[in-house]
């Protein structure tokens, strides 16, 4: 990978005073329908934030209370890498903050933690992206936290290059974040 993802988000986490990064399940109801499509074992937030969505929000309780395992290499406490393969993969306003020039080694990495299970028994991967910049943040070099700012089109054919049987690829899009 071309940048230190921990080093350039690590300072944001932990000097918003807990404003940022918190983490939140955009699109709610579609990961409610897609884990009543799949019902998954195991899932995996990758790209957590804090993982207040589910120690203080409690939003995995709308899809039954499989509490996903948290992922953020910015948090220190969720930096450690999982083990494993999941049935369900949330990655929610993520893929935005990834360099260019990385945004392909991260969605192999991301797509090679999804489970290879049989249909019926489906498995799902679940973006929400922004593709516009940020309205708030700013990295401390003055940069835009959204380093990646491109039309659902752009995410969509690198979404289509991981299509397989038995896994689901669900994508959001918001126009302002």
């Amino acid at each position: 990978m071309n940048l230190d993802y921990a080093a350039l988000y690590e300072p944001l986490h932990r000097m918003s005073g807990g404003k940022f990064f918190g983490g939140k399940v955009r699109g709610l109801e579609v990961v409610v329908d897609l884990v009543s499509r799949t019902a998954p074992r195991s899932m995996l937030d990758y790209g957590s934030g804090k993982g207040k969505q589910y120690t203080v929000r409690r939003q995995h309780l709308a899809w039954g209370g499989l509490e996903p395992v948290c992922y953020d290499v910015g948090v220190p406490a969720l930096a450690k890498r999982p083990t494993g393969t999941f049935d369900g993969i949330i990655a929610a306003d993520i893929m935005e903050h990834i360099h260019p020039t990385d945004v392909d080694e991260v969605l192999g990495d991301l797509f090679g933690f999804s489970s290879h299970r049989d249909p019926p028994a489906e498995s799902f991967v679940y973006f929400h992206i922004c593709c516009v910049p940020s309205v708030h943040k700013r990295l401390e070099d003055g940069r835009d936290v959204h380093l990646t700012i491109e039309p659902p089109e752009f995410w969509n054919e690198k979404l289509n290059g991981f299509r397989r049987d038995g896994l689901i690829i669900e994508a959001r899009f918001e126009g302002a974040c």
